[in-house]
């Protein structure tokens, strides 16, 4: 996908501008949109809900400051940053609720938008 997009990196502003887009260009200073680092993160976040979901705020908070230092180095833009993260929280989120509707791992959550893990002890659910 970011090959596909081609957007160039925050370090060619002056030169090329901030919308600076060449399909199919190539090479480390083309792929600037989505960020890779924000959309693993962003997976992270879901991750980290499911599994303890007493620190969904504080595993909200850390995911984002982690994602966003992207901009803080110079390596994305905001809207890079943003469309990564949305993407690897969506498609994280996308998959838990498709094997929690398989039984498999996760339990849907009525009324809830993340499903509930499944819990085992010595194999038998509880």
């Amino acid at each position: 996908m970011k090959y596909t997009i081609g957007r160039a990196r925050p370090a060619l502003i002056d030169t090329l501008g901030p919308s600076f887009f060449e399909p199919f260009r190539g090479g480390h200073l083309f792929v600037s949109f989505p960020s890779g680092h924000s959309a693993t993160v962003g997976a992270v976040m879901v991750i980290l809900a499911l599994w303890f979901p007493r620190w969904r705020f504080a595993a909200l908070v850390a995911t984002l400051a982690l994602a966003f230092s992207r901009i803080a180095v110079a390596a994305h833009y905001p809207t890079d940053v943003v469309a990564g993260f949305s993407i690897g929280f969506l498609f994280t989120l996308f998959l838990a609720r498709f094997l929690a509707n398989r039984n498999l791992g996760f339990l849907i959550d009525p009324g809830r938008l993340l499903p509930k893990r499944r819990r085992y002890i010595e194999g038998e659910q509880i």
